[in-house]
């Protein structure tokens, strides 16, 4: 299971969410009930969020384990550096 805070990358292209396979993105929340699932926040370089949405385990795969204490600027660096 990930953790929350963890940086992920998208598995493939998922059209219906306009996110491409490779996207990186942070887990914001996650979700036990009715299913597993990860709400993922995904940012521009400059640090907007540009979509924020529910994702299943089978979607996307683990980048990086979650460090202390990030600041979002943190988590937008790390993102786009992996």
């Amino acid at each position: 299971m990930m953790k929350l805070h963890e940086i992920i990358k998208v598995r493939k292209d998922i059209p219906e969410e306009n996110l491409r396979q490779g996207m990186t993105g942070v887990i914001v929340t996650i979700f036990h009930d009715p299913c597993l699932a990860y709400e993922v926040e995904f940012c521009n370089d400059k640090g907007e969020t540009i979509i924020e949405t529910a994702l299943l385990p089978e979607q996307i795969e683990s980048v990086s384990q979650p460090k202390e204490a990030r600041t979002k600027e943190q988590f937008v660096q790390a993102a786009f550096a992996a």
